[in-house]
């Protein structure tokens, strides 16, 4: 736009979001231990199964979506 933001390469109405969020270098995953990130709650956390679960389903869900899906 006039005051800044991203310009879309030709051929983006094929992409899918997660694609956008690949390319804007943000994080993709949840929560820290999904990246590799140490926690504290490592050795006895219950619930980061259910969380890798959770974003398996959400990525899944990024990449079915296409940017021309948006307008």
């Amino acid at each position: 736009g006039k005051t800044g933001g991203y310009n879309l390469e030709k051929g983006w109405k094929s992409r899918n979001i997660y694609d956008l969020v690949k390319a804007l270098g943000e994080n993709d995953h949840m929560v820290k231990c999904l990246a590799g990130e140490k926690c504290v709650r490592e050795a006895k956390c219950s619930a980061k199964l259910i969380w890798q679960k959770l974003e398996t389903v959400f990525v899944d869900e990024l990449k079915n979506i296409k940017l021309s899906e948006l307008q």
